[in-house]
């Protein structure tokens, strides 16, 4: 499992400025417009920790979990196609375009802009070395965290789903708990909300065994298949989060501004 300290404000603005102004990655590093490595820690050879906040690398035992890259596309629209009706069960409808290597292959670099904007972090999930699948590029699930607000509330949304053929193995518990992990001590996010289906059994136990908790019901919460679906509301809540450097302890609502990603 990667890890990493929480990133101080001052340290992400300065990598957010380096990667907007020209950062690339050569010989499988990241380097900043004047050549400078950005994702090698100087000591004991780990990931320069602003590096794993905005292009987080996720290892588990099985998965590998990671923002898109142009060149997922095809394999990404190739897990969607070959889910969509498994997949159109449980989510809202998506358009078309949603199945075709040309919509990931823009997709890619606005979920990377949106993370550098702090309001969502949506990745997939990767065969760790081909040990499932024989393949390393093969896409097994999507799970990301989205609608991501700040001010007095430090909190956002998890989304998943995991591919049809790869159901109750286990991945999306290992993926998952690289997410939250991520989550609570790379964004320091508070409070982590994830929805699911009444009828949706499985979900419901993944995220029980997380740590999750049942705060309520909402009636008609979301499109299902055409028809709206009443869903359980369940958080989990950070233990060790911190207050951001220069941030009031007052909050305020007027600090508060939505997700649009």
């Amino acid at each position: 499992m990667t890890t990493s300290a929480a990133l101080p404000w001052a340290e992400a603005g300065t990598v957010r400025s380096l990667l907007r102004g020209g950062g690339n990655r050569r010989g499988g590093r990241w380097h900043a417009s004047d050549g400078a490595i950005l994702d090698e820690h100087p000591i004991g050879g780990k990931r320069c920790p602003a590096m794993q906040r905005y292009d987080p690398i996720l290892e588990g035992e099985r998965v590998l979990v990671r923002l898109p890259r142009p060149t997922d596309a095809r394999a990404i629209a190739r897990y969607y196609r070959e889910n969509d009706a498994h997949l159109s069960r449980f989510e809202s409808p998506k358009p078309r375009s949603f199945l075709t290597a040309g919509y990931w292959w823009r997709e890619a670099e606005r979920r990377r802009e949106a993370l550098r904007r702090d309001v969502s972090a949506r990745m997939f999930l990767f065969d760790r070395e081909g040990g499932l699948t024989g393949d390393d590029r093969t896409v097994l699930g999507a799970v990301g965290l989205t609608s991501i607000l700040r001010g007095s509330f430090h909190a956002g949304y998890l989304g998943y789903s995991v591919a049809e053929a790869m159901q109750g193995r286990g991945l999306m518990h290992e993926a998952l708990e690289l997410v939250v992990g991520f989550a609570f001590r790379d964004l320091n996010l508070h409070r982590i909300m994830a929805n699911h289906g009444v009828r949706n059994v499985r979900s419901a136990r993944v995220l029980e065994r997380l740590g999750f908790e049942a705060e309520g019901r909402a009636r008609d919460w979301l499109i299902v298949n055409g028809v709206w679906e009443d869903h359980v509301l369940t958080a989990r809540i950070n233990p060790d989060w911190k207050m951001p450097t220069g941030t009031s302890k007052r909050g305020g609502d007027d600090r508060v501004v939505e997700a649009d990603a």
